[in-house]
């Protein structure tokens, strides 16, 4: 399991930014351009790209969203991913909602 405890009270205390979406289909016209909206499902929490996960195996720092519940040091890989505001596990793909401009 990710240790994301040790940091989610400074996490909480930190501005969310409003909008961190990532482009998913960019051939698309501007105004049907659809954008990748990633929030916890059961809190709606958005993380804003901190590295606030933790490796169990290896202790790597980073952000699971970047590398899709990946650790970026060692093969170790996640199905959940644990919020950084409610600290409830959900699956790591419930995290990722489509979304038009």
């Amino acid at each position: 399991m990710i240790r994301a405890m040790e940091i989610a009270i400074e996490a909480r205390d930190e501005k969310r930014e409003e909008d961190l979406g990532r482009e998913i289909d960019e051939d698309e016209a501007p105004a049907k351009r659809r954008r990748r909206r990633i929030r916890c499902p059961l809190c709606e929490w958005e993380p804003d790209g901190k590295p606030y996960w933790i490796c169990e195996l290896c202790h790597a720092q980073f952000d699971t969203f970047e590398t899709h519940a990946s650790c970026p040091e060692c093969p170790n890989r996640w199905k959940h991913t644990q919020c950084i505001g409610c600290n409830r596990m959900s699956l790591h793909e419930d995290w990722y909602e489509d979304a038009e401009e």
